[in-house]
């Protein structure tokens, strides 16, 4: 009876054991996904998640980026036009959640799939996988539980043990700040009319691994089942119909590809089946499908570095091709003309400036303050390089950065001892405290600069802009001393405020 009891408490113990390792397993893997994430990674999800009003939405793998103009179709159909593509082997699946959650009434949808996500039996690769630590982890914010579950599951531990190692502290301010960085970076694209299409270096010519494949091997004859609809497919097309019924607009098309034989000749009847499959299956569910494929195949002059990627030239031949057919289809009706506010943001880089400010701590009288990257005294708005382990290099000619000071210090007149390095050390600092100029100094090693309380009345929550305006700013490379190009002149390491009594 003894020994019964003691094998219930040790199998007790073993199934606790592993319950605990488990729970604890789940949320390293979410906390290592999620870490340093306040926007986005990503400027097409920052896309997605931050632009309002009616859209037309294209996502698929890399034929997309590489192959539509979306500014084009914006002008030409009348409305914003953001390109999700970005790899044919991610999962379709998990596209679909990610357009579920942030598409909304009247948003059209436009799929131009690679045929992979046609015949594909599986969901993930090891490559989409490792990647959700990094780049990728974007994705895993948009899907439900269980198919995070399944995506911890199908993970690797080795990918987790590597996320581990190149963890960093979660959500420090230096990590909010870097934050702020991307977001003024995105709202600049916004502007420029980036729209999420491919706008990178350009090389011609195909990947060596790839020079003795024909168009239609590299197409087809990779897959298991090139011309059989999958079942992973037929369960994706069940998420489409989800974003139907929230009154979302989907339009399937063909892929661009590039090469005379991309389309098989000796299979013709199998790979027109394949075709006619699909329409119909697409058709019993109400889905629109436009065009055929042939219209966005090209000669192989027009070929870019695969067979799926075709040059500028071609990539407008294509979209103008498919603004006709979209026009000729009874998708125009869901193309109702407005006038969009080109510009406009659901976020803005100065509400997340108020979630900085909230993080910093108060500097008090005299208290010596390290430029450090686990130091909440310093909001470095911009103008300056990554925190290094002595402090900061500036950027450029203007370094702007934010403190917060005790109210007591507010009161006085102060003295603000600065400790930095000058790269070349012959040359002033235009030092200016809430816009106002206070003087031009020589500053380098210790100095003191004397700030009148004045310039500190009216600062709402005790809030000090400080900017610094370099000159002679040169890279070491300009220079001839290294090949750093990086244009500095003012190290930054302490700063120390200190009331002067009236």
């Amino acid at each position: 009876m003894e020994k019964i009891k003691t094998g219930k408490r040790f199998l007790m113990i073993v199934i606790s054991s592993f319950l605990g390792f488990t729970l604890i397993y789940l949320l390293t893997y979410d906390l290592l996904v999620k870490k340093d994430i306040f926007i986005s990674h990503s400027y097409k999800d920052f896309l997605l998640r931050y632009t309002s009003g009616s859209r037309l939405i294209i996502d698929s793998g890399s034929n997309s980026l590489h192959g539509i103009n979306s500014n084009m179709l914006e002008e030409e159909l009348g409305l914003l036009t953001i390109n999700l593509a970005d790899n044919g082997g991610f999962p379709l699946r998990e596209k679909l959640y990610r357009i579920e959650k942030f598409a909304h009434k009247g948003d059209i949808v436009l799929l131009p799939l690679e045929w992979l996500h046609y015949s594909s039996s599986t969901n993930t690769s090891n490559f989409f996988l490792e990647n959700l630590f990094t780049e990728l982890n974007f994705y895993y914010y948009e899907m439900p539980a269980f198919i995070k579950l399944n995506l911890i599951i199908e993970t690797p531990f080795s990918s987790v043990i590597r996320a581990i190692e190149k963890s960093k502290k979660t959500m420090s301010l230096e990590n909010i700040q870097n934050e702020y960085i991307r977001l003024i970076d995105y709202e600049n694209r916004f502007k420029q009319q980036e729209k999420g299409d491919y706008n990178g270096p350009v090389f011609i010519g195909l990947r060596k691994e790839d020079q003795n494949i024909s168009c239609e091997d590299y197409i087809f004859n990779r897959h298991e089942h090139p011309y059989i609809l999958s079942d992973i497919f037929k369960k994706n097309i069940a998420l489409v119909n989800k974003l139907q019924q929230k009154g979302i607009n989907i339009i399937f098309t063909w892929p661009v590809v590039t090469g005379d034989d991309c389309y098989p000749e000796k299979d013709a009847a199998v790979f027109n089946a394949f075709i006619d499959e699909i329409k119909n299956y697409l058709k019993e569910r109400n889905i629109l499908v436009v065009g055929e494929p042939k219209d966005s195949q090209f000669k192989r002059e027009y070929l870019l570095n695969t067979y799926y990627h075709v040059i500028p030239a071609a990539r407008d031949m294509r979209t103008k091709k498919l603004i006709e057919v979209i026009r000729k289809s009874e998708a125009i009706t869901w193309f109702k003309k407005t006038t969009f506010p080109k510009n406009a943001l659901t976020i803005s880089s100065e509400s997340l400036k108020s979630t900085i400010f909230n993080s910093l701590l108060e500097i008090k009288n005299n208290q010596l303050t390290r430029i450090s990257k686990d130091s909440n005294y310093f909001f470095l708005e911009k103008g300056w390089y990554p925190i290094e382990s002595w402090g900061v290099w500036s950027n450029e000619v203007e370094s702007v950065f934010y403190v917060k000071l005790n109210n007591n210090l507010l009161q006085h007149d102060l003295n603000l001892t600065i400790e930095n390095d000058l790269y070349k050390t012959t040359d002033k600092t235009a030092v200016y405290i809430n816009d106002k100029q206070l003087g031009i100094y020589f500053l380098e090693g210790k100095s003191n600069v004397v700030i009148p309380q004045y310039l500190l009345n009216n600062q709402k929550n005790g809030f000090i802009k400080i900017q610094f305006n370099h000159s002679n700013v040169k890279s070491p490379l300009e220079y001839g001393e290294s090949e750093d190009s990086r244009k500095i002149k003012f190290g930054l390491k302490t700063l120390q405020f200190t009331s002067i009594d009236n």
